[in-house]
């Protein structure tokens, strides 16, 4: 877990590009990968690629458009869409507020973003 704000001036690492990994996860479709830290608009860049690819998903902590969650949620899934923080850099109450307030789920769409999508990417991950 690295913020390239903190990153040595001399020193900085871009981004890791995320546009080749649906192509990766379609190739291994039994392999769950979970995408930390990606932004709206890496994910954006992306969600037209994602039918081939039911095992890529994304944690929500840097998903920082007001609504984004949601946006991004309807876009790809929100089946794809796992719960963070990106503790200890963001408190964790505003990952909370994202999903809670800012967003119009159901019931069940919250359950699922906020612990069942990644109790059902763990069990995949344990029965491997």
């Amino acid at each position: 877990m690295d913020d390239e704000r903190h990153h040595f001036p001399l020193c900085t690492v871009p981004p890791v590009d995320i546009a080749p990994l649906p192509e990766l996860a379609a190739r291994h479709p039994a392999l769950p990968i979970v995408v930390t830290n990606a932004g709206n608009g890496d994910v954006a860049k992306v969600a037209s690629l994602l039918d081939s690819a039911p095992n890529l998903y994304f944690e929500m902590s840097h998903f920082e458009i007001v609504g984004g969650v949601e946006t991004l949620a309807r876009r790809i899934g929100v089946e794809r869409v796992l719960f963070g923080t990106h503790a200890p850099y963001y408190y964790p109450e505003s990952s909370v507020l994202k999903v809670t307030r800012e967003c119009q789920f159901t019931s069940d769409e919250l359950d699922a973003i906020l612990s069942a999508n990644a109790e059902r990417v763990l069990a995949q991950t344990a029965s491997q």
